[in-house]
């Protein structure tokens, strides 16, 4: 399934797009990552993997469009 992409102006973090989005919130249920952002990103090489696949899932992209260098996700 292709997603349609949005464009956000702003700040995105890394907390929000990981734990709170709700575009994102099926991705996260399906391959199981942690709501918890130090769990999400630790040590711990289950949860690597699970970040990866989310990335990788998504397709989740970060654009820093110049000349006032304000964040821009596409996503």
């Amino acid at each position: 399934m292709r997603r349609k992409q949005s464009i956000v102006r702003g700040v995105v973090t890394v907390k929000h797009i990981v734990t709170e989005c709700l575009k994102y919130k099926q991705d996260r249920q399906t391959i199981g990552l942690d709501t918890t952002l130090d769990v999400a990103l630790g040590p711990n090489t289950e949860e690597n993997a699970k970040m990866l696949q989310f990335l990788k899932s998504t397709a989740f992209k970060v654009h820093v469009a110049p000349p006032a260098l304000t964040l821009a996700a596409v996503y």
